[in-house]
């Protein structure tokens, strides 16, 4: 991408509830990160690729990405790559006839060309190869989006971020939060009926439990192992064979806590499947006997006494995951997999407010200050999954463009 269009490329994509404006950006940290399925990955022209080095990020003029390494049909190469949203930007940048781009071996774009898109050529008459991205990636580009927005909360001061929402009265403020849980929950319901649909209860239950143990640094790794190795590898393996999955993977390791490193973690996921190795079906068995009608708009302390959630969730905790994650984990897993997945199969009425009322999970700790200075967190609405789910789409829909290209 040449210098004049840096930190400008954006695209409104149709999201599921309206239009999404989308920085490009975003989409070169997804390359960078290596954040989308490789599993028999392929170019457009049907030709195996296999990815071995994403290349050094290029900000300033010419290709977005030098000196990648790929292999295609077993044939390795050293070029540059080049990021789109679409494969008729190529030529809307005048790269066809910019020499800086002569290099460029493989051309990255999100969305599928239409058949009679003509495809990118250099100013020396060679032809790109060409990456279609967006069915490789595990949820939607607004999904991906709110990601990245949670991602670099973590720069944000969270006295700035809550200003906007001060100016208005606290029930328009509480509505406008509620409003944004409704659209993270419908999201979230969305993608959960589109694996069950695809994977089953069975393959989708374990590849959420791992890509959420493996939290941001490392979702695509454990998502990439748990295809590789289904729930019927883990039983009875050992701490070799962990060891051996670390060998393979392409983990990070850079500021990750303890707690959080990824043997840690497959250790965890190793023991709960040594503990109860249809741990998928004893979930749904005890998903079917819970239900929890209830109300978004009631307090979270009252809907988690009557519901007995703190009941459930020791209950989910020991019967089910064998005591082996902590409750901030398990609240993750609870928010983002077990609850969605859970209506997604059985019907939304059912736990829908549960959802919406759970316990944070791991989501960060700026978003209860956000909360606390907005004036939505008191002693009747404790923090809760949902208010915190509104905050972050607050925070991503308020400037989608000025939010993303940050950092």
């Amino acid at each position: 991408m040449s210098s004049e269009y840096v930190g400008e490329v954006i695209a409104e994509v149709q999201g599921l509830y309206g239009p999404v404006t989308i920085a490009e950006i975003l989409v070169q940290k997804l390359w960078y990160r290596q954040e989308f399925s490789r599993r028999d990955l392929r170019t457009r022209a049907g030709k195996s690729l296999i990815i071995h080095h994403p290349g050094r990020w290029n900000r300033l003029g010419g290709p977005d990405f030098k000196g990648a390494e790929w292999e295609i049909d077993g044939q390795r190469r050293i070029g540059d790559v080049e990021i789109h949203f679409y494969q008729r930007d190529w030529f809307a940048h005048g790269h066809e006839t910019n020499p800086a781009f002569n290099d460029v071996g493989l051309h990255v774009v999100v969305f599928d060309p239409d058949p009679d898109e003509r495809p990118a050529f250099t100013q020396n008459a060679s032809s790109p190869a060409l990456l279609v991205l967006a069915p490789q990636l595990d949820a939607s580009l607004e999904e991906v989006a709110w990601r990245e927005a949670m991602r670099l909360l973590d720069g944000g001061d969270p006295l700035d971020l809550a200003a906007p929402l001060l100016a208005l009265p606290v029930n328009e403020r509480r509505a406008h939060l509620i409003a944004g849980a409704h659209r993270r929950w419908n999201h979230k319901l969305h993608f959960a009926r589109r694996r069950l649909e695809t994977e089953g209860w069975r393959a989708t239950c374990h590849q959420v439990a791992l890509e959420i143990l493996g939290y941001r640094a490392n979702r695509q790794a454990m998502a990439d192992l748990a295809v590789r190795h289904p729930l019927e590898d883990w039983r009875g393996v050992d701490l070799d064979w962990i060891e051996q999955r670390l060998e393979e993977g392409a983990w990070s390791y850079q500021g990750i806590r303890p707690a959080n490193h990824p043997r840690r973690r497959l250790e965890q996921y190793r023991l709960l499947v040594c503990h109860n190795p249809r741990w998928p079906e004893r979930l749904a068995e005890f998903l079917i006997s819970w239900s929890t009608p209830g109300r978004w708009e009631e307090g979270s302390r009252p809907f988690r006494q009557q519901a007995q959630l703190g009941n459930w969730r020791r209950k989910l905790q020991n019967e089910v995951f064998g005591g082996q994650l902590g409750s901030p984990r398990l609240d993750t897993l609870v928010i983002d997999g077990i609850l969605p997945l859970a209506a997604a199969r059985w019907g939304s009425q059912h736990y829908s407010a549960a959802w919406f009322h759970w316990f944070p999970g791991d989501l960060p700790d700026k978003l209860r200050v956000f909360l606390r200075v907005a004036g939505l967190s008191d002693a009747v609405f404790p923090v809760c999954n949902g208010m915190q789910q509104g905050a972050l789409d607050c925070l991503y829909t308020r400037d989608a463009a000025q939010i993303l290209p940050a950092g």
